[in-house]
């Protein structure tokens, strides 16, 4: 094929690499984020007040509502792609394929080939799905921590604030507390970290079949055969992908910001207040949480807004 038809097939062809890359991850690393709960403790949602577990179930409900919506288009989508119009030949290479060296069987064929879509959706969609899933969960487990991190040096009986340092009991109850919130913190750096091996190069392939996917549509457009009967599938096939997209960039943001978070309530904490060796330990702790949790899949790129609008991660 010369080049103009390479750009009128390139859509299709692209999107087969992405979904060819899901189809693999899914035999091969199908328990990716099913395991959570086998990786670190989960605290229940209402472990830290019900101010927190009405935010964490109204967050829940609103990623539930987005998930079911957004697979109710992906699947009116796949009913556009189904449905046969005239120019579909020259949008699947494999229908006019199927077309000039199986004219007596094409009918079959193409019926099979279109009904393998409704499948394909679901391939391209659930891993996306899975990240939100997985950072949603860690990012409420983390809500909970900030409590617990924000009150290190709060209690509810009044004592003087001039003899705290001296007072042998409060000193006992932080050091209980800090040693509480590292342990805590702990097992989501190693959760993470964990993670962050087993999915780094996964996003990075994701990301570079998307950019293909993405690039190649965008050349399709502005060809001459773009045809007005392809406004409602690229209508609901380019929302849901850029819902999809942007979901994973806010649910990334939202778990590198909640570390920020517990940075800044730690750093409300009395510490003046601490003896020289509680002042040791909640160095410690500040060490610890100092360091920035982001879905890293290069040195460069991390899955955050920055990512989202400039395609670029800085690390400063």
């Amino acid at each position: 094929m010369d080049r103009g038809e390479f750009v009128y097939y390139a859509p299709v062809f692209f999107s087969t690499f992405y979904a060819m890359f899901a189809m693999v991850i899914i035999l091969f690393k199908g328990k990716l984020i099913a395991d959570i709960k086998n990786e670190i403790t989960m605290w229940t949602m209402d472990s830290a007040g019900q101010i927190i577990h009405s935010r964490i179930k109204i967050e829940s409900i609103v990623i539930t509502a987005f998930v079911g919506v957004n697979f109710m288009i992906s699947i009116y989508t796949v009913y556009l792609f189904v449905t046969p119009i005239f120019a579909d030949k020259e949008l699947f290479f494999a229908l006019r394929f199927f077309e000039e060296y199986f004219p007596e069987q094409k009918s079959f064929l193409s019926w099979t080939y279109r009904g393998a879509y409704s499948f394909i959706i679901y391939v391209m969609t659930v891993h996306a799905y899975q990240v939100i899933y997985y950072t949603q969960h860690i990012k409420f487990q983390i809500m909970m921590f900030l409590m617990y991190a924000s009150r290190i040096s709060d209690f509810d009986e009044k004592r003087n604030e001039k003899e705290l340092f001296y007072d042998q009991e409060y000193q006992r109850q932080v050091q209980r507390r800090l040693k509480f919130c590292i342990v805590r913190y702990n097992d989501f750096v190693v959760a993470f970290s964990e993670k962050q091996k087993e999915i780094g190069y996964l996003i990075a392939g994701f990301a570079l079949c998307g950019c293909l996917l993405g690039l190649s549509i965008v050349l399709y457009m502005f060809s001459k055969k773009f045809y007005p009967e392809y406004y409602l599938r690229m209508g609901t096939s380019s929302p849901t992908a850029v819902a999809s997209f942007g979901a994973l960039i806010f649910c990334g943001q939202s778990l590198e910001s909640q570390n920020d978070f517990v940075l800044s309530a730690a750093n409300e904490v009395s510490w003046y207040n601490f003896s020289k060796n509680n002042k040791t330990i909640f160095k410690i702790f500040l060490l610890n949480i100092m360091k920035p949790r982001v879905l890293r899949f290069t040195e460069n790129y991390s899955m955050n807004y920055k990512l989202g609008l400039t395609g670029t991660y800085t690390n400063e």
